[in-house]
């Protein structure tokens, strides 16, 4: 088993949060609306000028928190979905032999997101990008497609500048240069493609069951030899600092 450390992220576990309770509070504040409304309007049957325009509000009403709350129940459900798919490769990551350093939810800073997981092995370092889209990836026309569409990012590029940025930050701290191999991994079961190990614009997109398979075909492949308690203590800064 690798030796693991950090934990879920901390900006999916907070986005998660934040986003259920938006979806209690429309839900709360919908019913509670519906319920007034409904009251005074049995209270003053009689009064149809006052109680056809507080139909007609209500109506509107249910239509917009219908829709709003929709909205917050499709992204509450896509951070638990990612939430959910980084649960899985970490699951992945510890089946590794304790020759692999695994770190999670590595912030090298605060202005450029996180990096899902580094690992290190005895000859390689790994910055590994996860998503949990689903459906035919396919590469076409210089991008990275899903089902016949391009992402609504640039995934590749993503997932290239953080190995880019893992690669200069220690530099930085141990003063060495180290070439970080970028890994865009699809942790959803629905996901498919035909890559093979074949990296695309340098970044190695593979479905989950494959990645274990192909960190162990770049350690065959690597030249590099790595001191990985210094590596373990710079990594371990970046956590103890988040």
């Amino acid at each position: 088993m690798s030796q693991f450390f950090g934990g879920d992220s901390q900006y999916l576990v907070e986005q998660k949060k934040k986003h259920k309770r938006l979806l209690l509070l429309i839900l709360a504040a919908s019913l509670t609306i519906s319920v007034l409304i409904t009251a005074f309007s049995l209270i003053h049957q009689k009064l149809l000028y006052i109680t056809y325009p507080l139909a007609g509000l209500s109506l509107l009403g249910y239509f917009w928190f219908r829709k709003h709350s929709k909205n917050e129940a499709y992204t509450l459900f896509s951070f638990a979905k990612g939430a959910r798919g980084e649960k899985n490769i970490a699951q992945l990551l510890r089946r590794l032999s304790d020759e692999y350093l695994v770190f999670q939810d590595i912030i090298l800073d605060a202005n450029q997101g996180n990096i899902d997981f580094v690992v290190v092995g005895p000859k390689g370092i790994y910055a590994i990008e996860v998503k949990s889209h689903k459906g035919q990836i396919t590469y076409e026309q210089e991008q990275l497609m899903q089902d016949g569409k391009p992402f609504e990012r640039n995934l590749i590029r993503q997932t290239m500048n953080e190995a880019m940025n893992l690669h200069d930050f220690l530099l930085e701290k141990i003063g060495k240069e180290f070439f970080v191999y970028p890994v865009l991994v699809f942790s959803n079961s629905s996901a498919s493609m035909r890559f093979g190990f074949k990296p695309i614009q340098h970044v190695s997109i593979v479905q989950a069951v494959w990645l274990e398979k192909l960190i162990a075909e770049l350690e065959s492949k690597s030249e590099q030899d790595l001191n990985q308690e210094e590596l373990r203590q710079a990594l371990q800064m970046l956590l103890q600092s988040n």
